[in-house]
């Protein structure tokens, strides 16, 4: 086993006096000066904590075996589904060996590259974010990024001459393009520019709506909407599909409610409010003329769809379409006048047709258990593109005709895998207090419940996201090598509606950690495995999680991954996008709050005297979603505290940020290091 004495191998940054006081309570806070990633004495630690990681997995044999298996299955066409236009067919592929994806469009069965990423740097870093191709096809706008950072670039490139227009647009993060009815134009949101070399430090606020008329520079575009009384709100617009008016809508944070309000497209009138009470979530679906649709949970914590009158917009005056059921109804689209309908249960989806007045017509049949990766076509289409993949099903599109009813496969990948070698169950299990916790297990039929697999528990649990069951080379990987792959549908997701994700937030965020270790015990008394063969996983807010159970139960787990984590719970608001989530976590200036985010914050509970299992924590050093410095902290916390043999290691990717658009090279290394690391301790 990889061992190491921590007395003299671990880098030894310096330890500063600073002391915080929340609430009456002292805080030291040793490692401050790490949330400064230009000081001098950073990066050389980097490099020291990089050799020192690389100089252990150096010595683990199996991360050369996980990075042949992880290249052979990536190594293989990939397709995704096309945008139409006209005649035109626009969408990206990559053969199986590059890094980021290339866009082609498609015209009278001709074939050709519009777009390729991978000739726009050395190693890949640069990424393309989104793409917004006018009503015509004729313009191309598409954001670019650089070594994974969320500050986008928008260009504008035209179709055919593929001349790309000189002005380009800055300081975008979390924004497309909305094109104009006429297509010389779009909307688009943007933050101010940022105070020079800290763009991926200082908090984002103050995000504003703007027009941008393609042939003009950037500092012309139009102020469409601004809330200076209100920093943290951040508009987006929507064109309706008849191109009549256009749709203001503000979110703030990561709170699911939003606001929602209209004008006629082409106008400079006030926006008209259609609900600005913050009471829930509306999603446009479409409409007919002044009837506008949307998906709402309001009074519907699994969804409804609804017909508003926006001449008469009030509660009382809306319409139900589709009521809401007992599985949670996820996304809706209307193409061709029926409604496609797509709904969760047990954390398996299924789609359905229904008409324009609500009345169900027939479902769209699926390969089996899985999910729905998305539904692409608009609203006039006959026919519409879907994709959907399960953990032993690989991603595949299909085509469906809205007037025959009948699909076909547009795209289906050769993967070398079979499939049949492999079993996908699903199990229930009880929580602390009873609650029934879905999940996943996916490994080898042969397989025997001897308690000695080597096994990886993966969770998430926030945001209401729900990790549905998809196909990744990482578990294919992770089986393949004779281990099991299990994925807890934690609470704080939305794998049943809006009281599972409040059930895993705020001051119920330790039912989170409980459904989590109460995961791995149901896979030890089950005997898929033992406490010395369970390694867990996760990132981001994953991250935390995994780094949170192991400081509540270090006796459970063989070995620990925790990427790109939320780490200091007291000062996570205090960097780039991160003010967004307190409305998941709490405010640390709120007692109450304080108590419970102190309770479980990983930088702060890292107790001496323990002996934790191996971990391994990843970041990059261009995140500024989850800036770095977590990882940093908590890095250097453990490696001061503890004081056993087990390694406490950090890896920090360069030129990359919190895992979008990553290159596939730096990916295959990122996992093959990380898996190795985690089958090398549970074997």
């Amino acid at each position: 086993m990889a061992c190491m004495n921590t007395n003299t191998k671990y880098p030894n940054p310096r330890r500063e006096s600073q002391i915080d006081e929340f609430h009456g309570i002292k805080i030291h806070d040793p490692y401050r000066w790490m949330e400064n990633l230009n000081d001098p004495e950073l990066k050389p630690w980097i490099k020291s904590e990089n050799k020192l990681t690389q100089s252990v997995l150096d010595t683990i044999p199996e991360k050369n075996i996980f990075k042949k298996s992880l290249k052979e299955l990536k190594n293989n066409p990939q397709k995704e589904m096309p945008y139409i236009r006209g005649e035109k067919e626009f969408y990206f592929k990559n053969n199986g060996s590059q890094d980021q994806f290339v866009l082609y469009v498609k015209e009278k069965g001709k074939e050709r590259i519009l777009l390729d990423p991978n000739k726009m740097s050395e190693g890949g870093i640069i990424s393309i974010g989104f793409i917004s191709i006018n009503e015509n096809g004729s313009l191309l706008a598409y954001g670019q990024s650089s070594g994974g950072s969320d500050w986008t670039d928008i260009y504008i490139k035209d179709v055919e001459t593929g001349k790309v227009n000189e002005n380009v647009l800055k300081w975008v993060k979390f924004s497309g393009a909305d094109w104009n009815s006429s297509g010389d134009g779009f909307y688009y949101s943007r933050y101010p520019e940022p105070a020079k070399d800290k763009e991926f430090e200082n908090e984002n606020h103050n995000q504003k709506l703007y027009f941008h008329e393609i042939n003009l520079p950037q500092e012309k575009d139009s102020l469409i909407y601004e809330d200076s009384e209100n920093p943290d709100y951040s508009p987006y617009t929507i064109i309706t599909k008849d191109k009549k008016y256009l749709i203001l809508g503000k979110w703030h944070g990561t709170s699911k409610n939003n606001t929602i309000y209209y004008r006629r497209l082409g106008s400079t009138e006030p926006f008209i409010p259609l609900s600005d009470d913050w009471s829930g979530s509306f999603n446009y679906i479409g409409n007919d003329d002044n009837i506008f649709y949307f998906l709402t949970d309001v009074n519907a914590p699994k969804n409804r769809l609804i017909a508003m009158d926006i001449h008469q917009p009030e509660p009382e005056n809306w319409v139900e379409i589709i009521s809401e059921k007992s599985d949670v109804l996820t996304h809706i689209n209307l193409i061709n006048n029926y409604f496609i309908v797509q709904y969760r249960k047990d954390v398996s989806d299924r789609l359905e047709i229904y008409e324009i007045d609500g009345q169900y017509l027939r479902s769209i049949g699926l390969p089996g258990k899985g999910s729905i990766n998305g539904i692409r076509a608009r609203e006039k289409d006959p026919f519409l593109y879907y994709t959907f993949s399960s953990y032993l099903f690989p991603d595949v599109i299909y085509k469906y005709d809205l007037k025959t009813f009948q699909q076909e496969l547009w795209f289906e990948p050769e993967i070398n895998f079979t499939a049949n070698e492999f079993k996908m169950e699903q199990v229930f299990f009880p929580s602390n207090d009873g609650t029934k916790i879905p999940m996943y297990l996916i490994y080898g039929k042969k397989l025997t419940q001897n308690g000695q697999n080597p096994t990886l528990l993966y969770g998430y649990g926030g945001f209401q996201i729900s990790i549905m069951p998809s196909f990744s080379s990482e578990i294919i990987a992770w089986i393949k090598a004779g281990g099991v792959y299990a994925v807890a549908n934690i609470r704080g997701g939305d794998e049943y509606g809006e009281k599972w994700h409040s059930g895993g937030m705020l001051h119920k965020k330790q039912n989170v950690f409980d459904d989590f270790i109460s995961a791995g015990e149901y896979l030890i008394n089950e005997k898929f495995t033992s406490k010395k063969h369970l390694s867990i996983s996760g990132r981001s807010n994953g991250g935390l999680l995994t780094s949170a159970v192991v400081l509540q139960r270090p006796d459970l787990f063989g070995a620990v991954e925790s990427s790109v984590p939320v780490a200091d719970m007291l000062r996570y608001h205090k960097f780039t996008i991160g003010w967004a989530w307190m409305s998941e976590y709490g405010d640390p200036s709120i007692v109450e709050d304080f108590n419970i985010l102190y309770s479980y914050s990983p930088v702060h509970n890292i107790k001496p005297n323990i002996n934790y299992p191996p971990i391994i924590i990843t970041t990059g050093d261009f995140d500024d979603r989850v800036v770095p410095s977590h990882s940093y902290k908590l890095t250097a916390t453990f490696q001061h505290i503890y004081k056993g043999n087990n390694p406490i290691l950090i890896r920090v990717d360069t030129d990359a940020g919190h895992g979008g658009g990553k290159p596939i090279s730096k990916w295959i290394n990122e996992r093959a290091d990380v898996l190795g690391f985690l089958y090398h301790h549970t074997k």
